[in-house]
């Protein structure tokens, strides 16, 4: 004979569950909490506190007591657990909530114990309250503890909770602003101060934390109601926890598979679906309508959890699942989930290259494959038997297709023309486009800052480029430009179009892949984004690319003046690498014949602008730099000099150097280095270091 859960009696002693108050709707007397359940449950979980207490303990204040390098050590564990990097701790804040929701309501699995407690006078609301309650207490009793034992590790003070950060939001983020302990002699004077973490940092931390265990409590709250087994809960919690995220990425993922142009990076990540995610991606910081928000729903969820305990029927108890409608949703939204894991497996174990249009018969066949299989394992976990081939799971299979098939229309076939979409020119105020990487002149690579157009002929040259891309990417007739050599093995097909770049040992390759973004920022205020992963023969042939690299408006955008003139502390001569020193006589190169100081070099990169504008029109091919298959070695017979100009870094944007090649087509650049007697030297240095680079 089962005991009930509550019904823990002595011959001599009854436990009584008082109430007091008004009649609810349903007649019976309740209370908004009982304090006797409260009492109860904290008497029998109180272990899981205490065990929760001891690992938060052991993890951050007893180990740093216990460390032998006392100063170093103990900086090193109070700012991992501040920045949230101690995975102890992490895992304590994504299993302790599972384990207590479960537990509060672990009479659940257990239909005699749920007639019981159910037949006390209590409504199900307060009896639904004081579980939910009595769970928070024992799963914040630690998170207390911990914050009150952390205390002696930080200094007094709030700076850490009210300093803003670099984007002007109203909190900062660990990972914007360093958060260590001060260690006497560590570091030199030129290097920044970091300060103390303070009780500002403590009282962040644990906002953040909590909210974290608040929003992963909430949701297994709701998955103890829906499952009246307890393992099967864990399950449904992982699942709850788990699927907005995934079915987010998933679907970006997909589209990032089919839509010719759709960029996965540009749409971001899940972080706003789930705290814990968003303090992966964002550090441990504070931000109130993100607080706010995770703690709504986190209230709306477990409101919503109520309204279906006040439904549950006793005789489901002990069921997998309680309801029958979330057997549909869940086994649906895994089985999509699964398949198109399956598919995605399938087609990167058999793709051998990086083709930038590929066949995606792979990844339906492991979709086709991997569905039945997972929709089987579900059902079976779900409705606790091997006798899944009934009429039901046939009408959830179903619908599983029906909304497979239409995402993948929706996708696959492009029906709402998102691939073809070009903004108005009319209604464009800028065109982004980030650094294409490719190694040709005047930078060779070197400058990764955007070149934000303005200009309206260069935003009308961006925009027939992105409209050439789009047409030749649907007419057979360039087919040899989308699909890699390595993708041809055994066919022999060849094309005028495929054609090599004209450079023989190129940087890179016709088959490597390239990334071409456009961020088209409009005057509305709106903005759209493409990203298109090309091969590089592509660009060497490409007209529109020609055309724009070639614009007045995008050679000011692209020139030394966007990186600030009064960023540039000194030149030297410089290979693409940035060496400013050969093997051999190194003491010859870089002298006061070859370095330039803030002015002169920032006079150099003045007159570099004023040739770069002027410059005739070259093909792409021509500004590729090549390389010495024996040595290594940048080579490109039209470099004269390699300049490398060292640059602030708020300036460069965190690159330290720019290297830039001059040709002899800078005519105004060379007469000047004559007029300063450099010319003769600079040419003799940069041979030195890029050897056979001029004619």
């Amino acid at each position: 004979m089962n005991t009930p859960g509550y019904a823990e009696t002595t011959v001599r002693r009854r436990i009584v569950f008082p109430w007091m108050g008004k009649r609810d709707r349903t007649g019976l007397p309740g209370t908004v909490v009982s304090s006797a359940i409260i009492r109860h449950q904290l008497r029998r979980y109180w272990p899981i506190s205490l065990v929760g207490s001891a690992i938060l303990l052991i993890l951050g204040p007893v180990v740093a007591l216990l460390s032998s390098d006392t100063q170093r050590a103990r900086s090193y564990i109070v700012e991992s657990m501040l920045n949230d990097q101690n995975f102890g701790f992490l895992a304590y804040q994504v299993l302790a909530p599972v384990v207590v929701a479960v537990a509060v309501f672990s009479y659940l699995d257990s239909k005699g114990r749920v007639a019981f407690i159910h037949a006390m006078p209590l409504t199900r609301d307060s009896l639904f309250r004081s579980n939910v309650l009595s769970g928070a207490i024992l799963l914040f009793i630690p998170q207390f503890v911990l914050s009150l034992a952390m205390v002696p590790f930080v200094s007094m003070g709030f700076s850490g909770f009210a300093s803003q950060d670099r984007e002007g939001g109203l909190m900062d983020s660990y990972v914007n602003t360093a958060v260590s302990v001060g260690i006497v002699g560590a570091s030199s004077s030129s290097e920044p101060v970091q300060r103390n973490p303070d009780m500002g940092d403590l009282l962040r931390w644990f906002i953040v934390t909590s909210v974290i265990m608040l929003f992963i409590y909430a949701l297994s709250v709701l998955a103890s109601i829906l499952s009246g087994n307890i393992g099967v809960a864990v399950l449904v919690s992982a699942l709850l926890n788990g699927i907005v995220p995934a079915l987010s990425v998933l679907t970006f993922r997909v589209l990032d598979m089919f839509l010719y142009g759709f960029s996965y990076d540009s749409v971001g990540y899940a972080a706003w679906m789930h705290p814990l995610i968003d303090l992966w991606m964002h550090g441990a910081r504070v931000s109130p309508w993100t607080v706010a928000a995770f703690i709504l729903v986190s209230v709306v969820v477990i409101w919503a959890s109520g309204v279906l305990y006040r439904r549950l029927k006793s005789e489901c108890a002990g069921s997998n699942i309680t309801f029958g409608g979330f057997t549909m949703v869940a086994t649906v939204l895994t089985t999509f989930v699964g398949a198109c894991l399956a598919g995605m497996l399938l087609e990167s174990l058999t793709s051998t290259y990086a083709p930038v249009r590929s066949n995606h018969g792979l990844f339906f066949l492991g979709v086709v494959l991997g569905a039945p299989v997972v929709f089987a394992v579900t059902s079976m976990t779900l409705c606790g038997t091997i006798r899944i081939f009934t009429l039901s799971s046939l009408k959830r299979f179903a619908a599983f297709v029906v909304i497979a098939a239409v995402f993948f229309s929706l996708t696959s076939f492009d029906l709402t023309g998102y691939e073809g979409r070009v903004p108005a020119q009319q209604d464009i105020a800028s065109v982004t486009i980030p650094d294409i990487s490719l190694m040709a002149l005047p930078y060779a690579g070197t400058n990764a800052n955007s070149i934000t157009l303005t200009d309206a002929q260069a935003i009308a040259d961006a925009r027939a480029l992105h409209k050439e891309i789009i047409s030749r990417s649907r007419d057979p007739k360039y087919d040899s430009l989308f699909t890699g050599s390595n993708a041809e093995t055994g066919t022999g097909v060849s094309s005028q179009f495929a054609s090599s770049s004209g450079c023989s040992n190129c940087y890179l390759n016709d088959d490597d892949v390239l990334s071409v973004e456009f961020h088209y920022r409009m005057h509305a205020g709106s903005s759209m984004n493409r990203s298109y992963h090309l091969y590089q023969k592509y660009l060497n042939q490409s007209d529109a690319y020609r055309r724009l690299v070639n614009d007045a408006g995008y050679r000011k955008a692209n020139s030394l003046q966007t990186l600030g003139y009064d960023n540039i502390r000194s030149s030297d001569v410089s290979d693409v690498y940035g060496n400013s020193t050969y093997v051999a006589d190194p003491e010859e190169l870089n002298g006061p014949s070859t370095s330039l100081g803030a002015v002169d070099a920032r006079t150099l990169a003045r007159l570099l602008d004023e040739d770069y504008q002027s410059l005739p029109n070259a093909e792409v091919s021509s500004n590729l730099l090549s390389y010495d298959s024996d040595t290594g070695n940048a080579l490109n017979k039209r470099v004269l000099i390699g300049i490398s100009f060292q640059m602030d870094e708020k300036g460069s944007q965190d690159n330290t150097r720019v290297f830039y090649g001059i040709t002899d087509d800078y005519t105004r650049t060379i007469a000047w280095l004559k007029d300063k007697g450099l010319y003769r030297a600079m040419i003799s240095a940069t041979e030195k270091l890029m050897p056979t680079s001029s004619s």
